[in-house]
């Protein structure tokens, strides 16, 4: 018997096991494969089995999507979509190209996903919005315009939600302009439908039902199963409103899509609005049937505005069949319900119709009083946003009035300009017989003018010899500021793991790096190294000649002055700058340098650091900790206050890597807008960089740089040093 026990329990656990789906399989956990959609889980089974047979990430990444946006169960789709937007995410960091435009539609595509969720689930539109704006600028930027269309698309929904509906109208027709960009046209689907709801909002059923006629073309082209029945309801409720037999035709037509892909939210939406004409017409039969197989799936969804609109239908039902319990009892049930969506005009229509029904039955006047009441309450409301909404209508009108006035001020000016176009035409053909008459004198002219350009010849020749005397003055003076520049010898001397880029905008810099190892100078007593990076004042002559000033100037704060810390030599420099510089016809001297000045113990690994507007990295773990510069610069004039500059300490350890950098790398101009490289890129270039040697370093971020500035000329000098510890 107790064999038999065990045996009966072992058979249990094995059949509930074998309702939830193989998390090692199907890669999420709690899968109950008898409660998910028959179609959602076909879907999935297919997928999933591409997805392992599949070799790349791109492959496996577009898999997911497919999962996402085919599943209509947000306890499934939600999670896969977590997953291919973090996938996308990651292989952005190590993919070029091609491969990476897949990753980056993807991430839009996640970012889109999750403003649905948060607009279409939750009542936080904020956090949509925030999802859809970013998800929109980056498919601005790769121009992947049928995302692009979605992204406008779901904004202006927003917009049409808060009431600014010129606002929504405006974002449509921005999306709409987009079609013959867009190799899919899913997207305007989307758009076209929220035009037509905003139509059919302010009342304008005959546009409304336009754009919903086209919109349907597009879905049957495309056999968008899932818009077709969308569409087919929304026209099938707007044309019920002039001839019910027409409009449920259109319904049921709608259901029967809705039917086939298993889209229970919608079926349960088109029944319970057949039921509602049915019973327009009196067809207690077939309300009957609508409702029937509507309960189920509303008891299944779990949605009050849905459990509601069935209640009172069957309320509806009992009021004909004479029920006055289930009336009631019914319609007490969707007043409630209504009441939980705030869905005002439904739960005024309710009570106004259960009032009528207790009027005719003495024996229900005891509730009456009660459903009175909560009318008049109830109807306040209505009255306020029914009054809201004739405001938004008027203003949209008053809007699109004044955008007509503009149009036709726009025409009217355009009309005048093509008028003075043509004046300007036909002046141009006066000049142009003028010009014909004055060119026989215009000959006689340029003979003579061929003995003045011997002697602008003769002129220019002498301006190309003296540029080339200047030239070359400028490139000895580059000899003479190279040597103030370590070579790399020397710099790998003192920092043997380290790479410095180097690159004037001009033949000299502007731009300059220093470094000092007291083991070369034994009369100090400091067993430390020095390295400093500044930007002067300018580029090219005038740069170089402060740059070189400069660089004497740091040699003397330590090895004549005895200078002990970077906040002192930054404020000798600053002293110093002052008395070199100094303007003999009280001239205000604005040259100086934004500089980044450490000293590093080589004994403890201990770090002092101070910055006149350029900071310090140091690069641990992945990290990158910024130890900040003060907000001004080492400068030569004198009207500046002299406040000190201030010193900063950091613990280094080994393999941690320092970057001091003047501004040219973050500054310069490329990429596919023309816009800056900016300081965040440069931050997680660097990061992807650290785990190579130097040398491949250095060549990484020059190729880098290089490809991102393509054919647009450098725009200042550029030097960046790093320094593994």
């Amino acid at each position: 018997m107790r064999f038999k026990f065990i045996i009966f329990l072992l058979i249990c656990f094995v059949s509930v096991r074998s309702q939830y789906l193989d998390k090692n399989y199907y890669l999420l956990d709690g899968l109950d494969s008898t409660k998910m959609n028959k179609n959602d889980l076909q879907l999935l089974r297919s997928e999933i089995k591409t997805y392992h047979s599949s070799r790349s990430d791109t492959a496996r990444v577009q898999t997911l999507s497919r999962i996402a946006e085919g599943c209509y169960d947000e306890k499934v789709w939600v999670r896969y979509n977590k997953m291919m937007l973090d996938l996308a995410v990651r292989k952005q960091k190590t993919t070029q190209g091609q491969e990476k435009y897949v990753f980056r539609e993807t991430e839009a595509l996640g970012l889109n996903n999750i403003g649905y969720y948060f607009s279409n689930y939750t009542t936080n539109m904020d956090s949509a919005l925030f999802y859809f704006e970013k998800g929109r600028v980056i498919n601005e930027e790769i121009k992947s315009y049928g995302l692009l269309i979605v992204s406008y698309s779901n904004i202006a929904n927003l917009y049409q939600n808060k009431g600014d509906f010129l606002k929504a109208i405006e974002l449509y027709t921005k999306a709409l302009s987009l079609e013959g960009q867009a190799k899919n046209k899913t997207g305007v689907l989307s758009a076209m439908n929220n035009m037509a709801n905003i139509y059919m909002y302010l009342g304008d059923t005959t546009t409304s039902l336009l754009y919903l006629k086209r919109c349907f073309l597009i879905a049957k082209e495309y056999n968008d199963q899932n818009m077709k029945g969308h569409l087919l309801h929304n026209m099938g409720t707007l044309m019920a409103k002039k001839n019910v037999l027409t409009g449920m035709q259109s319904l049921k037509t709608a259901l029967s899509i809705r039917r086939q892909i298993g889209d229970k939210k919608g079926m349960a939406h088109t029944l319970l609005m057949l039921s509602d004409l049915s019973l327009r017409l009196k067809n207690m039969s077939s309300a009957n049937i609508y409702l029937k197989e509507a309960k189920e799936i509303v008891d299944e969804l779990n949605n009050p505005n849905m459990n509601a609109l069935y209640h009172r239908n069957i309320g509806e039902v009992n009021m004909l069949t004479g029920n006055s319990e289930e009336v009631i009892k019914n319609n007490l049930i969707a007043i409630e319900e209504f009441k939980k969506t705030e869905n005002i005009n439904d739960l005024t229509q309710t009570l106004s119709n259960v009032i009528s029904y207790c009027e005719k039955h003495p024996e229900l006047h005891k509730y009456q009083l009660e459903f009175m009441e909560q009318h008049y309450i109830y109807s306040k409301a209505l009255n306020k946003n029914a009054a809201q909404r004739a405001a938004s209508q008027s203003r949209y009108e008053n809007e699109l009035k004044i955008n007509e006035a503009e149009q036709r001020v726009k025409d009217e000016r355009a009309a005048s300009e093509k008028r003075i176009q043509r004046n300007i035409t036909i002046a141009i053909g006066v000049v142009l017989v003028l010009t014909l008459v004055f060119s026989f004198f215009i000959f006689k002219a340029l003979k003579t003018n061929r003995e003045k350009t011997k002697v602008i010849d003769k002129q220019k020749h002498l301006v190309e010899e003296k540029q080339k005397e200047i030239i070359d003055s400028i490139n000895y003076s580059k000899r003479i500021q190279n040597s103030f520049i370590p070579s790399n010898s020397e710099f790998n001397d003192v920092f043997p793991q380290s790479f410095a880029i180097y690159k004037p905008k001009d033949i000299v810099s502007g731009d300059f790096y220093w470094i000092l190892d007291t083991k070369d100078h034994p009369s100090l007593k400091q067993k430390i190294k020095a390295i400093a990076v500044a930007d002067c004042t300018g580029h090219g002559v005038p740069g170089a000649m402060l740059s070189m000033l400069g660089a004497s100037i740091l040699n003397q704060s330590i090895l004549e002055s005895s200078v002990q810390n970077p906040a002192d030599i930054l404020n000798f420099l600053n002293s110093e700058l002052k008395k070199n510089l100094r303007s003999k016809n009280n001239e205000i001297i604005r040259d100086g340098m934004d500089i980044s000045c450490c000293l590093i113990q080589t004994d403890t690994l201990k770090m002092q650091f101070a910055g006149a507007n350029n900071p310090c990295w140091i690069l641990r773990e992945g990290k990158i900790t910024e130890l900040k510069a003060d907000k001004r610069a080492v400068t030569a004039s004198l009207d500046e206050g002299s406040t000190l500059f201030n010193l900063k300490e950091f613990q280094l350890q080994k393999n941690d890597m320092l970057f001091l950098f003047t501004d040219g790398f973050a500054d310069q101009f490329g990429g596919p807008r023309g816009k800056k490289f900016m300081y965040s890129r440069l931050e997680k270039l660097l990061i992807t960089s650290a785990v190579m040697d130097p040398g491949a370093q250095k060549q990484f971020l020059l190729k880098d740089l290089e490809e991102w500035k393509g054919s647009l000329d450098q725009v200042d000098d550029v030097c960046l040093i790093g320094i593994r510890i």
